[in-house]
């Protein structure tokens, strides 16, 4: 009697908690996804603005910075974005601004392989911008990280519990209807994933909401020390090529994912690469000197490397490579079934209770 109502009281969490967190759940899975393959979609869905023909090797940083001051030198250059690897055929983006206008209001789209200027107009990041920002949760604040974390959570022990529950009652999924037993193996399937998509993701919504308010990031180093500098009309005696070539160096060959080049608003050339498992090492040059002045791992002043390294590689499943990567993006996007399957068999069980309620 013990272990049956042990697994009655079982079911009843494991219900609760998935109709709680149940629409969160598709949310994210589904905006994990889009997120996952932002530059890819943005190529496809937006061609006018970010498709290329993939033909050659993709521009350097000062190739890019060169174009864009040739074809359009009114915009001032901050921050510029590499496509991921899975993305060849979508433009490289700068984001900076116009004379007179707000920072980082403005965008050019680059073709790496042609060194001419795709597009150029307002900084928008279009429905696949807004479900990645969403996915993360950060255009909520601090309330937004507090309950991405509680939720993490409750994904976390949902998971937890949908494993506990497939095994308690195995013995009897052969005598199931079709739709619960494909629900049943679907979840043992998603949620020993989905257990470790959530405490990761948890750890580095936490870590980097840590990161933010105690000024540990590279970039926020850059800009502090950019006002520093601010008077200073020496930017630079070696050029961006030269202090890439250094970065390069350092990191071997990886895939760059982003730059910035010093000026009014950074004292160093900034730049960011990712290996194929999506480890992140960021690399500060002074332009000046052409000294390297810091290798900073997952793009943080301290404590990048070890644990906090590996967090972003295995929430993308991107630690086996990119099949990893797609086996997570099906998976975010099984969610809806998953959830959609749950809430057919909690309606189809309702009526069945009432009656044997009824009837005692």
């Amino acid at each position: 009697m013990a272990g049956q109502i042990s697994l009655v009281k079982l079911r009843t969490w494991h219900r609760r908690i998935a109709l709680i967190v149940g629409l969160f759940l598709v949310f994210q899975g589904l905006t994990g996804a889009v997120s996952q393959y932002r530059f890819w979609l943005m190529g496809v869905t937006n061609s006018a603005m970010f498709e290329v023909k993939a033909d050659g090797e993709m521009a350097t940083p000062g190739t890019i910075v060169d174009t864009i001051n040739r074809d359009a030198p009114d915009f001032e250059v901050a921050h510029v974005m590499y496509p991921a690897a899975n993305a060849p055929k979508t433009a490289v983006m700068a984001m900076g601004r116009l004379a007179d206008a707000r920072p980082m209001s403005t965008m050019v789209t680059v073709d790496q392989y042609a060194d001419s200027i795709v597009y150029q107009g307002d900084l928008t990041g279009g429905w696949i911008g807004l479900a990645t920002t969403l996915h993360k949760w950060i255009i909520f604040g601090t309330i937004g990280r507090i309950l991405l974390t509680l939720i993490g959570l409750s994904v976390a022990a949902l998971a937890v519990l949908g494993i506990w529950l497939h095994f308690r009652t195995r013995k009897a999924g052969g005598r199931q209807p079709m739709l619960n037993r494909i629900h049943r193996y679907a979840g043992l399937f998603t949620g020993a994933l989905l257990l470790i998509v959530a405490s990761t993701g948890t750890a580095l919504n936490i870590v980097t909401w840590v990161e933010k308010n105690t000024d540990n990031s590279v970039t926020g180093l850059n800009m502090r020390a950019g006002m520093e500098h601010a008077n200073n009309t020496e930017v630079r005696s070696v050029t961006l090529d030269q202090t890439y070539a250094l970065a390069r160096e350092q990191i071997g060959r990886q895939h760059p994912i982003a730059f910035s080049p010093a000026g009014a608003h950074a004292a160093y050339d900034w730049f960011a690469f990712v290996d194929r498992q999506l480890k992140r090492t960021d690399v500060l040059v002074n332009p000046r000197s052409g000294k390297v002045e810091g290798i900073y791992p997952s793009g943080v002043l301290r404590g990048g490397d070890g644990a906090r390294g590996w967090l972003f590689p295995v929430h993308s499943g991107y630690i086996i490579g990119a099949a990893g990567g797609v086996i997570m993006t099906i998976m975010g996007l099984s969610l809806t079934f998953w959830f959609v399957s749950g809430l057919i068999m909690w309606r189809r069980n309702r009526p069945r209770k009432r009656r044997k309620a009824a009837t005692s």
